[in-house]
């Protein structure tokens, strides 16, 4: 896969540590996640850490993230070096179905939108699954499958986002972040259907999707009106999954 973030990996830092961030996206993962005391945990896409420290501290016994980009992994080992909580990063690309270890949860906070064809979304899965022990579990962030493109809508949280190409099962999109410092990446939005296909094919079960909810701490320091547009038209979805037994 193609490396977007070799130059924006500080600023890419910067909007991983937003609002949005903080008091919507990590707390629905931590839901979703529950109880990971003594697991052993594999964070995929990890990109400068946030979520592989997020994994460590609700107990996870080791924790590996893994990122296809060396800037990002240069910037979370530069993390775990001012806050050593003993994370292992290393540069990888989850295509080519690296095989690391055993882990009872596997995370994949925006992996599979990097995914540009059917068959790279389920390489990817199938490198998950290869090191997920049998009922481990995966726990993703993804691009919300009935997200309404073209809207100004996200601007409030600092991008908008617009459609570039458009496929049978999915739609290329631009993320453009505005402010102080502009940038973009590019990702892929597949449909329920792409996603139910790939994990199937690569032996997972018992798919959930489970819509964002804002933390009380957000909607106390912000009140609700600021969050009715991302909550009335999500970006984003968390999507998790067991392995089965083989």
């Amino acid at each position: 896969m193609k490396d977007q973030y070799r130059t924006i990996s500080e600023q890419y830092l910067q909007a991983r540590t937003d609002d949005v961030t903080h008091f919507l996206e990590t707390p629905s993962v931590q839901s979703a996640l529950g109880d990971i005391s003594g697991a052993r945990a594999i964070d995929y896409a990890c990109g400068t850490g946030h979520f592989s420290r997020l994994l460590k501290k609700l107990g996870a016994t080791y924790v590996l993230g893994v990122d296809l980009s060396p800037a990002m992994i240069e910037a979370a080992r530069r993390a775990e070096g001012e806050n050593p909580l003993g994370i292992v990063y290393e540069v990888s690309d989850a295509a080519t179905m690296a095989i690391f270890g055993s882990f009872d949860v596997a995370t994949a906070v925006f992996l599979f939108n990097y995914a540009e064809d059917e068959h790279t979304l389920a390489r990817m899965l199938s490198s998950v699954a290869a090191n997920l022990t049998e009922d481990g579990r995966l726990i993703a962030v993804v691009p919300n499958p009935d997200f309404i493109n073209g809207r100004d809508d996200m601007l409030p949280y600092g991008y908008f986002l617009e459609e570039i190409g458009k496929g049978p099962e999915r739609l290329r999109v631009r993320m453009n972040f505005v402010g102080d410092k502009k940038f973009s990446i590019e990702f892929t939005q597949w449909s329920r259907r792409a996603y139910a296909d790939a994990l199937a094919q690569t032996g997972f079960a018992d798919a959930e999707w489970t819509p964002f909810a804002v933390s009380q701490e957000g909607i106390e320091r912000y009140g609700q009106e600021l969050w009715n547009a991302i909550l009335t038209n999500p970006k984003s979805i968390v999507l998790s999954a067991r392995r089965k037994p083989a």
